[in-house]
């Protein structure tokens, strides 16, 4: 005997199973985000899921084209081609990273889904196969094409990602193992009278069980990444001036190369005698002129190029294209920002420029920059009569 579900009772349970995911797995793997945070977040997905799957049954479909598809598998059906489509369309935004997936990692849960539920559904309904086989065989088979995608996009993170994946199917297998033996002593509390009736409700729940702890574990796997990120953005960021530190320059150097057309230059900039500053006016007085030059950099190569902070009072560039009109554009910019009035008292700065090679070594691009950046600056010293005597002796030759 078949033991049948309806609407409500199939929510529920898929609901009910998605919550203990995120219980087992908020609490295994330790996650900073409270527990009511974290159901809050994925009721609100549930949400969505199910009103998508309620509008397009209301309007469009009517249960003449699939007749079998309930409201909480239409909604399966279409959401997840929403996000996947809002992913394509706005890839820079910022709203909850854990709904919409915005990490590359996090498009394992978006393959899930896509390769899972949505070609389970069109299989069954168009070809008539067994609901339940199907959706768990297209569920674990999605699973090679998932790791297969990703040899391709992880490159060289392939390790991680294979870890990550091997911890969140450990946790799922854990899930549907409970979550299936469960349910038979439930149904057969419910119905002792009729003993193969647990045997069939389980077979029939594994389909609704397995996907909906999976999603709970991926969600909390999200999350988790998101808050990765997070850190490791911090740590590529430098707290006073919320420019980019040296570490992230040399990673973005690697990548400009890597896609940029146009030739690439570095850019070393060192503010004159910035130690008068902090002399005369105090340390406080000191980071706010550092802020402001920071902020300046910032906005003159938003367009073309990327601002750095070295350490201390020495920054960088890298501009793509010719580095000639823009380091004179650097210093007007630098000129009007600076001089008219303001205090303290206006600094100079130094510039020393040279162009990146991908044959080169970093180091030697950045030694030479370096180089020429204090030609300049001790020039200025000496011109104002107080460079050190070897520094005369290498200007002089």
């Amino acid at each position: 005997m078949i033991y049948e579900l309806s609407d409500l009772t199939r929510t529920i349970m898929n609901l009910g199973f998605s919550l203990i995911g995120i219980y087992f797995a908020h609490t295994f793997q330790k996650s900073k985000r409270k527990l009511w945070q974290c159901i809050c977040t994925w009721l609100l997905v549930y949400l969505f899921w199910i009103t998508a799957g309620v509008f397009l049954d209301a309007c469009f479909l009517n249960h003449t084209a699939f007749p079998n598809m309930t409201h909480e598998r239409i909604g399966m059906f279409i959401a997840p081609l929403a996000i996947f489509a809002y992913r394509f369309l706005y890839p820079e935004a910022r709203l909850t990273a854990c709904i919409f997936y915005y990490y590359m990692a996090d498009n394992v849960l978006i393959l899930q889904i896509l390769f899972s539920r949505t070609l389970a559904m069109l299989l069954v309904q168009l070809f008539g196969l067994p609901d339940q086989e199907t959706i768990l065989c297209v569920y674990v088979l999605s699973l090679a094409v998932v790791v297969v995608l990703y040899r391709t996009w992880a490159r060289g993170k392939m390790r991680c990602v294979l870890r990550d994946f091997q911890d969140r199917m450990g946790l799922l297998a854990a899930f549907a193992f409970v979550s299936y033996y469960g349910t038979l002593l439930l149904v057969d509390a419910w119905a002792p009278w009729q003993p193969l009736t647990g045997v069939n409700a389980a077979r029939n729940f594994a389909a609704i069980i397995i996907p909906a702890c999976g999603y709970g574990v991926s969600f909390l796997g999200a999350e988790e990444h998101v808050r990765a990120e997070e850190m490791r953005k911090k740590a590529s960021m430098d707290p006073l001036t919320g420019l980019k530190n040296r570490r992230a320059m040399l990673n973005d150097i690697q990548e400009m190369l890597e896609t940029l057309s146009e030739p690439l230059w570095l850019v070393c900039l060192d503010l004159d005698n910035f130690k008068s500053i902090n002399d005369q006016y105090g340390h406080d007085i000191g980071d706010q002129y550092l802020q402001r030059f920071g902020t300046m950099l910032e906005e003159m190569t938003k367009q073309n190029g990327q601002a750095y902070r070295m350490g201390g009072d020495e920054f960088a560039v890298l501009y793509s294209g010719g580095p000639a009109e823009k380091i004179e554009a650097l210093r007007e910019c630098y000129l009007q920002s600076f001089r008219d009035g303001e205090k303290p008292e206006f600094l100079g700065v130094s510039i020393g420029y040279e162009q990146v090679q991908d044959f080169e070594s970093l180091a030697e691009v950045m030694k030479r920059a370096d180089e020429m950046m204090y030609v300049e600056k001790r020039a200025k010293q000496y011109a104002r009569g107080y460079a050190a005597e070897d520094t005369k002796e290498v200007l002089m030759k």
